[in-house]
């Protein structure tokens, strides 16, 4: 089921290292960490809204390290969160941190509250990915940090940022199938996008690093996703939801749907006959824009292929998005 979480950015709040890539005020659109008094106004005024849905909604403290923050400021955003859960306007809340930011002790913390999920920022499994990114923790730290998160009976995301320095496509496709090991209920997939004022931008004004094109990132992030899906984990988002004021790398604004569309020609290659044919095929409603791509250029690909193909929206059809079950 769709839901609409209440966001707070807390802007490089408990971050104990500046990665290469991170410019948080740019991507959250928040330069400071929010008061107390900001944040009740903030949950009161999303409990109001007519389109607010208090069963699925969850207070999601997003944008630094929440668990690296000192503990009285950990306690006071809880303390002011908690009561909305408690009347039932949310069901939940839900934080971001950092692998090297769980132990005992802040899980303790978490579970006086209702905080139902962590999501960790993970972003490769790989050693050296993660030592160029200047993130300051090992695999072994979300290793660690998932299984806690597990034991405190707490839903486990994780994030994964594709195309960083010293990633390539076969090393990300692994991070992967070493996050899905760590059985995560969700993840999140972004493409490294470059942001002024941080070492990435540095490092590719000197040419020294060149992101992905979103073309690279879609066919990096097709399988990953496809992968994820297979073992039944639930792919939060995939793409930034905004990089206002990037000046390179794979941002666009429909980034999710070039990838869904990119599932889907997967799915159907081991469907279709040898080309050349012309075939009508009918796919849920849901999924017609999808099938038919930006602009009608997924009709476009096919018909390179030999394909023609005519896409249909029939309520009754199976999707060609998800694996369906036995």
């Amino acid at each position: 089921m769709k839901h609409e979480n209440l966001a707070i950015f807390i802007p490089f709040a408990g971050c104990p290292h500046r990665c290469t890539f991170c410019d948080q005020q740019r991507i959250t659109g928040s330069r400071a960490a929010p008061s107390v008094s900001q944040i009740i106004t903030l949950i009161k005024n999303c409990a109001s809204r007519p389109q607010h849905r208090a069963d699925t909604a969850q207070i999601a403290f997003f944008g630094g390290s929440f668990t690296c923050l000192p503990e009285k400021q950990i306690i006071a955003y809880l303390e002011a969160a908690a009561p909305f859960v408690e009347n039932g306007s949310f069901s939940g809340i839900r934080i971001s941190t950092r692998p090297d930011g769980i132990n005992e002790e802040i899980l303790h913390i978490l579970c006086r509250y209702p905080v139902k999920a962590v999501e960790l920022g993970a972003q490769s499994m790989d050693p050296e990915v993660l030592r160029l990114a200047n993130r300051g923790h090992t695999p072994e730290d979300t290793i660690k940090a998932s299984r806690l998160i597990h034991q405190a009976g707490l839903s486990l995301g994780l994030q994964m940022l594709l195309g960083l320095p010293g990633d390539a496509k076969e090393t990300a496709y692994q991070s992967a199938v070493l996050m899905a090991a760590l059985k995560p209920e969700e993840m999140r997939l972004y493409p490294a996008v470059v942001f002024p004022k941080t070492a990435l931008y540095d490092a590719y004004i000197k040419g020294v690093y060149q992101p992905l094109s979103v073309e690279e990132a879609v066919c990096w992030t097709v399988p990953i996703a496809m992968f994820l899906q297979n073992k039944g984990i639930r792919l939060l988002k995939v793409g930034l939801h905004q990089a206002e004021g990037a000046v390179a790398g794979a941002f666009h604004p429909a980034f999710g749907e070039l990838v869904r569309t990119g599932i889907l020609n997967k799915r159907l290659e081991k469907l279709l006959p040898p080309p050349p044919c012309r075939l009508s095929i009918r796919v849920p409603p849901r999924e017609l824009s999808i099938a038919l791509g930006q602009k009608k250029k997924n009709l476009q690909y096919w018909h390179s292929r030999g394909y023609d193909l005519h896409f249909t929206a029939d309520p009754n059809a199976i999707s060609l998005l998800y694996k369906q079950s036995p």
